[in-house]
Parts: structure tokens; C-alpha cells; sequence
């Protein structure tokens, strides 16, 4: 049982997903002695360019459409939302804007196709 002053071990684990989800800390060292330990780091120490820039979230979520999209080469409904943890409204967002921009097709409600040539399975 944790003491006065300590959090529980799932406490914790929820806490440090919650700020990796946030880019706020990431892994930067694995150690196995005697069992695997992680060493986190600041995100920004370690790509100071990329999370100091500001971005709208609506960019931000395109982005990871297009993340996404470029390497699953399609989309099925739900998919990008179950993957990110985003919203399937705000995920559709996402794909649709790539869809605007000639970067994807839609063929169908909730499928996206990378336009060109696509990945291989």
C-alpha cells in the first residue's frame, strides 16, 4: 500500500502515458539490468526545433492523417481514431482536409486512399 506522499505503481503508469501522449516526455535510453528500464527525457531536449513550433490543431491533425495515410497507404472507418486516440469526427477532419488538398481520395464513408501510387501489402 503506497505511504503518505506516494502514488500507487498505476498512478504513476497512467501519469507518464499521459505525458508521453503529450510529447512532453519520451523514452531516450532502454537498460536491462536486471530488468528493462526506461530513462525519459524532455521531448523538447530532444527535438527542440519541432515542439517549440506552434501549430494550429487542425494542422496538427492533418498531419497525422498524413502521417498515418503515408504509411498504411488506406484508411477503414474509425481506424485513425482508434489508432491516435483522436475523435472519429476530428479524425474525419483530418482525412477530409487531405481529400482537399489531392493528397488522398475517399472511396467510401470513412475510407481513405493514399492518391498515387499506393503501399504494398
Amino acid at each position: 500500500m503506497p505511504g503518505k506522499g506516494r502514488s500507487s505503481p498505476k498512478a504513476f503508469t497512467r501519469a507518464m502515458d499521459e505525458l508521453q501522449a503529450a510529447m512532453i516526455v519520451i523514452p531516450s535510453e532502454v537498460c536491462y539490468l536486471p530488468k528493462f528500464t526506461y530513462i525519459w527525457t524532455l521531448g523538447v531536449g530532444r527535438f527542440p526545433d519541432a515542439l517549440r513550433k506552434r501549430v494550429s490543431r487542425d494542422t496538427g491533425v492533418r498531419e497525422i492523417a498524413r502521417c498515418f495515410l503515408d504509411g498504411a497507404g488506406m484508411t477503414l472507418p474509425g481506424e485513425l481514431a482508434r489508432v491516435t486516440g483522436l475523435s472519429r469526427p476530428e479524425a474525419g477532419l483530418g482525412n477530409r482536409a487531405l481529400v482537399a488538398e489531392g493528397y488522398a481520395t475517399m472511396r467510401g464513408p470513412g475510407v481513405y486512399q493514399l492518391t498515387g501510387p499506393s503501399v504494398s501489402s
